[in-house]
């Protein structure tokens, strides 16, 4: 098998996810790639490459542990004793580091070796304290000599680096930095037997600490072992003051070197720069938040914002996302004051190298999820910034790494609740259905895949999103429906600036609305899932009260499909003439398919979608799309407009006001005839007949007012 082989087999068998598969894969290791190697799991190690597969060796390592320590007494069943004895006795010394020297051919410790006895320590942490304790003393020398063996290591990766030579061939450049790969994971492996250690005697914690100083101090480290010094230096530490302390002196010592024979003395003030804010960046990325009240804390924006006008790119990028970093810690009035106007500049700035603004926005981005006030727009040297305008400047960039990051920004702003921006999220979903990040393939192993900016790593965050965006809340629910009108814009606006060529890309038009619909309908039946109505409520309602509020509620919900259509017929309505043919087409392709239940949707908006309807039948001249809009038209056939609503309105209202007029001027007439008849029977005794029979009329004239 290839080593690649071998770590598929290592990374789907030895899961949790199936105990079968887990335990045949536990007995092909222990067993038949054990007996291989004659029970030498250093060998087996080699084999499978520790530097390139190091999870899947780690995997591994742990399993053999188990087995060896009768976790797992019957994987070893078919073996005879002599090969049990061998399995057990190779195990225990090959986890043992003492007195290990250097290869003389390749100037290094054993990888695998390495490997194996760090795994041996973090296994011993699931024992016992006295079994533990002896585990790592046999594996572990003492740390003056753990020291010397990392400085040996150090030597010899800087040695090798030095040495390089730029005339050299591919083939002496790649075993170059094989080497180079392998002694720096030795560092590593080194560096974190040393935290596994303790470190509790204090001799060997003040001499661990110099030797890391020294090594952080020198600008000939490599930047590939900065991360492993820092947290190991930091566990050497009792609190979190002290480390910073040790932090601000190992700044210092940088800042005053000028050992360094550099050509040039700009070069080296660079170098020294990048090299500072490059640890700072690590260091606010280990400490806690209650450290932020530190006076050395404080001190540290001496070196980071000196950073952010550098004329290096490197270090203005190292410096805006350890900016961004210093900032979570720091307090509200310091990020509003003196981070925000720095970052919005920086991520505002067309001028400014792409990889830089994106440090900014997703730096913005963090702090916008602890303080709101980070999307109110800002004025700097009188330009007014708004963050949420700068994403959705940069969705529409050409790159699509910035596309990704600004995407990958807009979501973490939405889902959070922060935003509720329907064109943002329309542009999302254009960013989702393009052609040329949908076909991006690439290698499993590949580590970029899971970097911010990755096509690949952006689909697989969409895919998740917008089914939670919509789950999430009605609003959420509401936002996804109200951009499908800006989608069809934004499209139409593609589309119509697009080159007519072979290579122009498609847009699935119907499939995005559609994708909508099925994602607003799904959340909405999750939402009822998840939240159902308490029993205790139900008992306590009539069953007028429940039948009452359901025909309430079957009156005001709009169905997906619905809003979706009245968004499509107003976009094509407004539209006009600045839309082509084969998108209107496409979009009345959908209105033709849509299925709405005239019975139980909102009767106010299906009589909307009706108005619609019959402008669109004038409009549209295609036949296609004069079939697709008939078809909706006819289904709708039940439902009255909004034209005719209006109609019967102002036709009820004229007969209300006829009818009203007309009981006045009676009222009028009764009460003038009404003093004339009281005169007269005062004159005329008697005389009464004449107003019954008055009154009778003007009653039959009433009548036939209200049949009016």
């Amino acid at each position: 098998f290839s080593q690649e082989q071998l770590a598929s087999v290592l990374r789907s068998g030895l899961t949790e996810r199936c105990n079968s598969t887990q335990e045949a894969a536990i007995k092909v290791v222990c067993t038949t790639w054990m007996k291989s190697v004659k029970f030498d799991p250093v060998a087996l190690i080699e084999l499978v490459g520790p530097t390139v597969y190091e999870k899947e060796c780690e995997k591994m390592v742990r399993t053999i542990l188990s087995v060896a320590s009768d976790d797992k007494k019957d994987i070893l069943t078919d073996f005879s004793d002599p090969e049990r004895r061998a399995f057990r006795d190779n195990v225990e010394k090959a986890s043992s580091l003492h007195r290990q020297k250097p290869k003389a051919t390749e100037s290094m410790l054993d990888v695998a070796q390495v490997l194996f006895a760090r795994v041996s320590c973090e296994h011993a942490e699931t024992l016992s304290g006295m079994k533990k304790a002896g585990i790592v003393a046999k594996v572990i020398p003492d740390i003056p000599e753990l020291c010397e063996m990392f400085q040996q290591q150090l030597s010899a990766l800087v040695e090798s680096i030095n040495a390089r030579d730029a005339d050299e061939d591919e083939t002496e450049a790649q075993s170059a930095d094989d080497l180079e790969d392998r002694i720096c994971f030795v560092c590593v492996q080194l560096l974190n037997l040393a935290k596994i250690s303790g470190l509790e005697e204090e001799g060997s914690r003040r001499h661990f600490i110099a030797v890391m100083k020294d090594v952080l101090a020198s600008l000939d480290t490599p930047d590939d072992l900065l991360e492993g010094c820092i947290q190991a230096i930091a566990s050497a530490h009792e609190n979190e003051s002290y480390f910073l302390q040790t932090v601000s002196e190992i700044l210092a010592d940088l800042s005053d070197d000028t050992s360094e024979e550099e050509t040039d003395m700009k070069d080296l003030e660079i170098c020294q720069h990048l090299r500072i804010v490059s640890i700072l960046s690590i260091v606010l990325e280990n400490v806690s938040p209650h450290i932020a009240t530190s006076p050395i804390l404080q001190n540290f924006t001496g070196y980071i914002l000196p950073s952010i006008t550098s004329t290096n790119s490197m270090v203005r990028e190292c410096g805006v996302s350890t900016l961004g970093r210093y900032a979570l810690l720091s307090k509200e009035d310091i990020v509003m004051e003196e981070v925000k106007p720095l970052l919005l500049k920086v991520a505002g700035n067309d001028e400014e190298r792409l990889e830089i603004r994106g440090q900014a926005s997703l730096a913005l981005c963090d702090l916008a999820l602890l303080y709101t006030a980070i999307l109110t727009p800002y004025d700097v040297e009188n330009v007014t910034f708004s963050f949420a305008d700068i994403i959705k400047s940069m969705l529409d960039h050409s790159k699509p790494a910035v596309v990704a990051v600004a995407a990958e920004v807009s979501a973490k702003l939405l889902f959070a609740g922060k935003l509720h921006d329907s064109y943002l999220l329309a542009q999302l979903l254009v960013v989702f259905f393009r052609s040329d990040f949908i076909d991006v393939t690439v290698d499993n192993g590949d580590e970029r895949v899971q970097e911010v900016g990755s096509v690949v790593r952006l689909q697989q965050l969409l895919t998740v999103f917008f089914p939670a965006y919509s789950i999430k809340s009605q609003e959420g629910r509401e936002t996804l429906l109200g951009s499908i009108k800006s989608v069809i814009a934004i499209v139409n606006d593609k589309q119509s600036k697009k080159k007519k060529t072979s290579a122009s890309m498609s847009w699935p038009i119907v499939k995005i609305i559609e994708y909508v619909c099925s994602t607003v309908d799904i959340g909405a039946q999750q939402d009822v899932v998840k939240s159902p109505v308490d029993s205790e409520d139900c008992t306590e309602k009539s069953e007028e009260n429940m039948e009452d509020s359901q025909e309430e509620e079957s009156v005001h919900t709009t169905s997906s499909v619905l809003s979706a259509s009245i968004a499509i017929s107003d976009f094509i309505i407004k539209a006009g003439t600045d839309i082509n043919t084969v998108y209107v087409r496409a979009l009345c392709k959908f209105l033709g398919g849509a299925h709405i239940d005239v019975q139980s949707d909102n009767e106010v908006r299906l009589s909307l979608l009706k108005k619609n309807m019959n402008e669109l039948e004038l409009l549209v001249t295609d036949a296609s799309s004069s079939r697709a809009v008939q078809k909706l038209n006819d289904a709708l056939s039940t439902v009255d407009s909004e034209d005719e609503d209006e109609d019967r309105t102002t036709t009820s209202e004229s007969d209300e006001d006829s009818l009203a007029g007309a009981m006045e001027a009676i009222a009028l007439s009764e009460a003038s005839e009404g003093k004339e008849n009281a005169a007269r029977s005062e004159a005329v005794p008697g005389n009464g007949k004449g107003i019954v029979s008055r009154t009778k009329r003007r009653l039959t004239q009433v009548n036939y007012f209200e049949e009016e």
